[in-house]
């Protein structure tokens, strides 16, 4: 008898261990109609729990690994293609011979500052591009949509620029200009005159709409920007710059995702 009951725990130890399931050794004294402490239904019960717990467990650790690990592989395909696409865009569009200004270029950062001294005067434009899918389809019929979903696949982007021009005179005020530039114009679309003492100018009167001065005024203001190397030739040279910043900056941004997933 005793005999057949160790015979009997070795094949329910072998079972557990191969469906990983957790079983409490049972005293061979204990029968089939033992109520003991270990024996009841609520100990069974207790022990089936812990076993399913345990088994959720382990499965929620191996789908986090999964994800983590796949994560990691298409981070590693995206930093690879976009390096191979930086790598075929080395065509720098030439910088303007009036070219007067230094460039501010900080890692990390979504702008450049460009600067320059003019006759005493401080000058600093900090530049922004923007990419835009092009609208010049919206409003046409459903007819053509899906001519414009093939332009969109082809990748109808339009590129802009806009610049905060500020000119310091080192005196208590300084004027401020906010404009875009495309390769035809630049464009003015607000200025302000801001004290260097006044934090906080939304309260300061800021002058009506650059498009509603006078005409005459609004060309000396262009004139104005223009002799201080603010122009729209600078387009050109600011967009490919720009693309090529937000391609380094979007593998550096990449390349910080990689290193936090894998630490």
């Amino acid at each position: 008898m005793a005999s057949s009951l160790v015979r009997r725990g070795f094949r329910l130890s072998l079972i557990a261990r191969r469906s990983s399931i957790v079983v409490r050794a049972i005293p061979f004294s204990c029968t089939s109609f033992c109520n003991c402490p270990r024996c009841s239904p609520v100990a069974k019960i207790t022990s089936f729990r812990y076993s399913v717990l345990n088994g959720a467990v382990r499965s929620f650790s191996s789908s986090k690994i999964g994800a983590d690990e796949n994560l990691k592989t298409v981070l590693r395909t995206e930093i690879k293609e976009a390096k191979d696409i930086a790598e075929t865009q080395d065509q720098q569009y030439p910088m303007p011979d009036d070219f007067k200004f230094s460039i501010e270029d900080k890692s990390g950062e979504q702008t450049i500052t460009l600067k320059r001294v003019h006759h005493g005067e401080t000058i600093k434009a900090v530049v922004f591009l923007h990419l835009d899918e092009d609208e010049e389809d919206e409003g046409k019929d459903d007819d053509d949509d899906d001519q414009n979903d093939d332009d969109q696949d082809n990748g109808s982007m339009e590129s802009s620029i806009s610049m905060v021009v500020t000119i310091d005179k080192g005196e208590d005020s300084f004027v401020e200009f906010c404009c875009s530039v495309n390769p035809e114009e630049i464009l003015i679309e607000n200025m302000v005159i801001k004290k260097r003492d006044v934090p906080d100018d939304h309260e300061l009167y800021s002058g009506p709409p650059f498009s509603d001065l006078d005409e005459n005024l609004q060309n000396e203001f262009y004139r104005y920007l223009e002799v201080r190397g603010i122009s729209n030739s600078l387009f050109g040279f600011l967009q490919d710059y720009m693309v090529k910043k937000d391609e380094r900056e979007y593998i550096t941004w990449l390349k910080n995702l990689k290193n936090f997933v894998e630490s």
